[in-house]
């Protein structure tokens, strides 16, 4: 091989051909978007109630019974424990107060 294909797939189809294993690295979209991830739903969508339309939330990688095993309740917003969680770790209304004027949390 004496010029390498300026596009990765290319690459990665000759030298499949060729009998090399190799394989473009993927970001994360294109692996989601590949027939395999689609067919093991690898992703499901849910509302949720803190944005317009859907999140998609990751799946267990196997199946149980030939089901894939998905979230069935959404995550809470980011930050709606943190009181509780600072409370229990031992912080004073006093502290959370200042924690909340200072934009901490």
């Amino acid at each position: 091989m004496t010029r390498w294909p300026s596009a990765a797939i290319s690459g990665e189809t000759l030298l499949d051909t060729a009998g090399v294993p190799a394989a473009k690295v993927r970001s994360l979209d294109e692996v989601l978007r590949e027939d395999h991830a689609q067919t093991r739903a690898f992703v499901h969508a849910m509302p949720w109630q803190h944005q317009p339309g859907a999140i998609h939330l990751p799946t267990l990688g196997f199946k149980a019974n030939r089901e894939v095993i998905a979230p069935t309740v959404a995550p809470p917003q980011l930050g709606h424990d943190t009181r509780t969680v600072l409370q229990g770790l031992g912080y004073s209304e006093a502290d959370l107060a200042r924690l909340e004027k200072d934009a901490v949390i």
